[in-house]
């Protein structure tokens, strides 16, 4: 049994497969402990598909869901949860393939099927993977499909039908609905098969298994989510190994803040950067670090930025900084970010910053002079730049690096390709940063572990979104400067909680970047007291 030590649930470990099916060994040890289990989860996933299906579209009014059911403990979850969504949703019909027969079904997942038949009667459907009745009678397609087929035992190859089960989903996904894999996407395991069930959400369902976070995999495990059933609770300590951040981490956010606050206690922020190319970087970056809780925010633009930018956030100070003729800072610039700053806050530099000789000049010139806290983002994110890190004296305060992949190749320069979290770790550690590497699942590494943050969707495959990101990440260091790494984390979660409410609210689609800006508050409105 894999041993990890941990107390907080705002950071859970990542197992793999054969690790994980240890843990519940131990963890589970008896036929009651894992029913109770199987209970739990269906439940929890029930209630997580209510909701995240808003991500799609709004619920019908005659749902009708698919369970594709193996075997064992997947086909309990999945089961338990579509007898869960027929308590919650009207006139709802139910599907199940049994792919390996009724008859295979083992002692839960029995017990689960004849729950569900016992509270659907007539609006329960059982069909064989012989016929070719995947479509419903209405022909109109299924509502949500539950792949409950395979779990962590899997190993390639699928057996058949299961293969050809797999390759119809596959073939004929417009008919599925909204697809969600229970645990794991059935295929998908610390070996996989060369096809798997393609799933729009994969919940993990008490463990976060690491192949449903490989970058090649994403394809095909969609939005990965975590469903807490407490199998972490009796951890002590410090986690060790690959870590998942959980939305634990900002019920304290969510909570009233003290009675006798002062604007100054939530951190003063300074926003620097702003181009001809791209004026309105810096004022995301400002409205963020606004609406994430930060205090007393400026902006510090180029003159002819200033007066178009400052009624666009009036809350926010604003300042104007010398350029030349080219748009870049002049070395003047950096004494007059000094003297505004003083020795409290956070200098967050980069967004809509035009990189070009002298804004490289600034930053690096900041970086030695200031010993504030710092965000470099976008136009910051240079090797001429972050390689100045280490000339900072040791109580400097932490500088947190924001690049997506491909600023991460330049960077580290890298060809491409998917960045090993060893890679990632060793990346932050040489530079002595903070590192938030940007993508459909974020990583953040310190130079010690590296932390996976999931929350989020295509949503944020839009421009401007990092510049919220970084004002964000600004905003939370400035009320945490010894804790950079927890502060980053509060962000990339925050930030990825809040594109998941926009998009339940108004889809992935028709939508504007800025329109996160609004969603920052629900987001933390509605965690559970």
């Amino acid at each position: 049994m894999p041993t990890f030590i941990g107390s907080m649930r705002d950071l859970v470990p990542i197992l793999s497969c054969r690790e994980s099916v240890e843990y519940e060994k131990v963890l589970l040890p008896t036929e009651d402990a894992v029913w109770k289990a199987m209970s739990a989860a269906g439940e929890a996933l029930a209630r997580a598909v209510l909701q995240d299906f808003l991500w799609w579209k709004a619920w019908p009014n005659q749902p009708h869901i698919l369970v594709l059911a193996g075997k064992g403990n997947n086909a309990g979850d999945a089961l338990i949860a579509a007898a869960s969504l027929a308590t919650h949703l009207e006139n709802v019909n139910v599907t199940v393939l049994p792919v390996w027969g009724e008859r295979s079904f083992k002692t839960h997942a029995r017990r689960a099927f004849s729950l569900l038949t016992k509270k659907l009667n007539d609006r329960l459907h059982v069909v064989e993977p012989t016929e070719s009745v995947f479509r419903p009678p209405s022909g109109k397609g299924f509502t949500v499909t539950l792949d409950g087929m395979l779990g962590a035992q899997f190993a390639p190859p699928v057996r058949a039908p299961g293969d050809a089960v797999i390759r119809w989903s596959r073939t004929f996904s417009e008919v599925l609905g909204f697809r969600v894999a229970v645990d794991l996407p059935s295929g998908i395991g610390d070996r996989s098969a060369e096809e798997s069930f393609p799933a729009d959400v994969t919940y993990g369902t008490g463990i976060i298994k690491a192949p449903v976070l490989d970058p090649r995999l994403i394809a095909q495990c969609g939005r990965v989510r975590f469903l807490d059933l407490g199998f972490f609770d009796q951890l002590n300590g410090e986690l060790s190994g690959p870590q998942f951040a959980t939305e634990e981490l900002l019920r304290p956010l969510a909570r009233l803040r003290p009675a006798d606050s002062d604007k100054r206690n939530f951190g003063k922020i300074f926003v620097v950067g702003g181009s001809g190319h791209y004026p309105g970087a810096v004022l995301m970056a400002a409205q963020a670090a606004a609406r994430a809780g930060g205090g007393l925010i400026t902006a510090m633009v180029a003159q002819s930025l200033f007066p178009g930018l400052a009624v666009g956030a009036p809350e926010v100070m604003w300042g104007a900084l010398p350029v030349d003729v080219e748009g870049g800072f002049l070395p003047e610039a950096v004494d007059i970010v000094c003297q505004r700053a003083g020795d409290e806050g956070v200098i967050l530099v980069g967004p809509g910053l035009q990189v070009n000789p002298a804004n490289s000049r600034f930053v690096q010139r900041l970086l030695r002079e200031s010993e504030l806290p710092m965000v470099l983002d976008a136009g910051a994110l240079r090797l001429e730049i972050i390689e100045c890190i280490s000339e900072r004296s040791a109580s400097a305060g932490p500088v947190i690096l924001t690049p997506h992949q491909g600023e991460f190749n330049r960077l580290a320069r890298r060809s491409g390709g998917g960045v090993p979290d060893a890679e990632l770790m060793d990346f932050a550690a040489h530079y002595r940063a903070i590192t938030v590497l940007k993508g459909p699942v974020t990583r953040v590494s310190e130079g010690k572990r590296v932390v996976h943050v999931a929350a989020g969707n295509p949503v944020l495959a839009r421009g401007g979104s990092g510049d919220i990101l970084a004002g964000m990440l600004a905003a939370r260091l400035a009320v945490q400067p010894q804790d950079g790494m927890r502060a980053a984390l509060e962000a990339v979660v925050w930030h990825g909680r809040a594109a998941d409410a926009l998009a339940r609210s108004r889809g992935e689609t028709g939508v504007r970047t800025t329109e996160l800006l609004d969603h920052l508050a629900p987001a933390l409105r509605g965690m559970e007291a």
